[in-house]
Parts: C-alpha cells; structure tokens; sequence
C-alpha cells in the first residue's frame, strides 16, 4: 500500500510548526510579564546584601592629590640616602606653599616652587 499525499496535505505540516512557534512565544512571553518585577526584586536585594555593593550616592568623594614632597627635612634626607649612595652631597628643595621638602642630587635644578637650601651629607 502507498501513501500519496493531496495537495491541501502538503502545507500541514508547516503550519501545525508555526502554530507550536507562536504557543511557545506567548507562554515565554506571559512567563516574563509574570516573572519579571519578582526577578529584578531580587536582584536588588541580594545587590544589597553583597558586601562593597554601594549606591552612587554613598560613593567618598574623590581624594585630594596629596602635595609633592616629604613633611619633614629629615624625611627628605632619608629618603635620598637610601635610594642614591654612593653621592658625596646633595641639596633639599623647600616648597614655601606646600611646606613639602624632597632631595635631588647635587647640581640638579629646583622644581618649580622649591628653593635650594643648603647641601646636605649622607652618612
């Protein structure tokens, strides 16, 4: 026995394909409607619950630069000693607006806003 399809019979099965297409579509989209503020909820709260989550408007304000320099002479001094032995002398620059000191090697000229001052020794 052979099966010999009609043509009204040819055209079925794209159409029952199409018709399964446009269920699932409205089921997921009925699903979502539904689901949707449930799902955001929760997902602002565990944000909430993560510990460094925070809002913008509980970010610190950005910092301040801090002001180029040591805070003492003596800092100044230690510091150059420590990273350039081997110098016989060298000088502390001074910064009158900052009240910031830092050391340069012997013959190296004053950053803008720092004044020479005497030279000093490493030990």
């Amino acid at each position: 026995m052979s099966y010999i399809s009609s043509p009204t019979q040819k055209g079925q099965g794209l159409v029952e394909y199409a018709l399964i297409m446009v269920l699932i579509a409205v089921a997921v989209i009925a699903a979502l409607t539904l689901i949707g503020p449930r799902v955001s909820a929760m997902y602002s709260q565990v944000n909430s619950i993560i510990p460094g989550s925070i809002s913008d408007s509980e970010l610190p304000p950005p910092p301040t630069e801090e002001p180029f320099g040591f805070a003492s002479k003596a800092e100044a001094e230690s510091a150059f000693c420590i990273s350039y032995t081997g110098t016989d002398h060298f000088h502390v620059h001074f910064n009158t607006t900052t009240s910031r000191y830092i050391g340069l090697a012997n013959h190296t000229p004053s950053p803008t806003g720092f004044t020479l001052l005497p030279p000093s020794y490493c030990p």
